[in-house]
């Protein structure tokens, strides 16, 4: 733009030049193609920085990043990215703690209360996915940990081989019942070798309960 023939277009560079200081000096210093990079590599890092330094969205992001190997971040965001639209829209608004839920809409100046109606906490996002007391939220949140935990034993079941014994924690189900080898404390899994017995707990926390969660 700046070496157009075009009277006009040098006009227009020299009346943006001054906004566009970063990108212009890197296509002044490199090809276009090296510049794109290390402007897209910027970018990138700006972004990574303002949602960290959110207050809010930034704990559970720096709890996620911290406590989870690169590659299984990198395998969730490629899960997510698979699932149908408004799948994606929930779950990439869950991570950011974008929910439309009270607390959400009260700092957004939406809503004039962020109690949640069923129980009377702060309905934040959290709270919202997995810590709401309320007798019907409770029943939601033990039916998606049974179902995972079905996925969990079907799997597990396909793996072991005839020496090791599956328990479950799940009344009814086909497989033999945790509650036939502990009688307080029970764990959701265990597998029964020989001489070994291997205890799993399922637990579905919110990113911020991670490290305790683990």
């Amino acid at each position: 733009m700046k070496s157009s023939p075009n009277e006009n277009i040098r006009h227009l560079w020299a009346d943006t030049s001054t906004q566009n200081v970063n990108p212009d000096s890197l296509l002044i210093s490199n090809s276009t193609s090296e510049a794109h990079k290390k402007l897209n590599k910027t970018q990138k890092e700006e972004a990574v920085l303002h949602m960290t330094g959110l207050s809010y969205q930034g704990k559970s992001i720096k709890v996620v990043t911290k406590n989870l190997a690169a590659s299984t971040i990198s395998n969730w965001s490629k899960m997510t990215n698979s699932l149908p639209g408004f799948l994606f829209n929930f779950t990439r608004k869950a991570i950011q703690s974008q929910l439309p839920t009270l607390a959400n809409l009260v700092r957004w100046g939406r809503a004039s209360s962020n109690l949640c109606p069923l129980c009377g906490s702060v309905q934040t996002n959290k709270h919202v996915l997995s810590n709401c007391s309320h007798p019907s939220a409770l029943t939601r949140f033990t039916n998606r940990h049974n179902k995972i935990l079905v996925m969990l034993a079907d799997w597990l079941s396909s793996k072991l081989d005839n020496k090791s014994t599956l328990f479950v924690d799940l009344p009814g189900s086909k497989y033999k019942q945790v509650t036939d080898i502990f009688t307080s404390v029970r764990p959701d899994l265990a597998i029964v070798t020989e001489n070994t017995v291997l205890v799993v707990e399922l637990t579905i926390c919110h990113e911020t309960n991670l490290r305790s969660s683990k």
